[in-house]
């Protein structure tokens, strides 16, 4: 018998501690240990992948606003060219550049409220 257990049994008989709670009480703080450094582990990786997503907001809106612009500015020359092709008596979807660039803005129109509702979300993230 090794010393740890002569002194549990002296323990056991005069203060009743009982030994298999001492050895339990051992396990349960290892396990809960281990859980405590999976976990922390784990949202350590959460919490990197979210800060990256935060310094990836500002880009996206950044790009939004870019990308709206440019929107503007399509919609401008479409409204230039069909006004000068209609002077001359000419349809202006007679032209597949004039069809394309309609069909470009229907679709930036179509994703419109998709889009913004997304940007909210990312715009709404709690910094870190």
């Amino acid at each position: 018998m090794n010393i740890q257990e002569r002194i549990f049994t002296q323990l056991s008989k005069t203060k009743k501690v009982d030994l298999a709670g001492v050895k339990d009480l051992e396990t349960r703080t290892n396990g809960a240990e281990s859980d405590f450094k999976a976990f922390d582990d784990m949202l350590a990786d959460w919490v990197s992948r979210y800060i990256d997503l935060q310094n990836e907001v500002s880009g996206l809106i950044n790009m939004a606003d870019i990308y709206s612009n440019s929107i503007l500015d399509l919609e401008y020359s479409l409204d230039e060219f069909g006004k000068s092709a209609e002077d001359l008596g000419i349809n202006p979807f007679q032209f597949d550049e004039y069809t394309n660039a309609t069909a470009t803005v229907g679709s930036y129109q179509s994703n419109l409220d998709l889009n913004n509702e997304v940007l909210e979300v990312a715009k709404s993230m709690k910094q870190l």
